[in-house]
């Protein structure tokens, strides 16, 4: 994932944000690739998801790893409101409501 210059998200109470000088995204204080494994789902799922137009196409491969019950709501909230197509990969029932949306 590239982020922009300026990037900054809060997730789980966690800044996400891109150190223009040093060309390096944080989550808080320390270097992107310290962060839990549930916060990089997030991220990366958030961005994609809340960024992508009508014209893009998505294939998520399994959206709630890492992600517990609250975050999963989240994501398929992000889902259902998604401009763009998808192809979603899962054997979880929690995004079963998401079929033909």
């Amino acid at each position: 994932m590239i982020s922009p210059q300026g990037f900054s998200d809060v997730i789980n109470g966690h800044k996400i944000w891109v150190n223009n000088e040093e060309s390096t995204v944080y989550v808080d204080t320390l270097p992107l690739h310290n962060a839990p494994s549930n916060i990089l789902s997030l991220l990366v799922l958030r961005y994609y998801i809340t960024t992508a137009t009508e014209g893009d196409f998505l294939i998520i491969e399994d959206p709630e790893a890492h992600l517990s019950e609250k975050e999963v709501s989240e994501v398929v909230c992000w889902i259902k409101i998604c401009k763009a197509k998808m192809l979603i990969s899962t054997n979880d029932r929690r995004f079963g409501s998401l079929v033909n949306s």
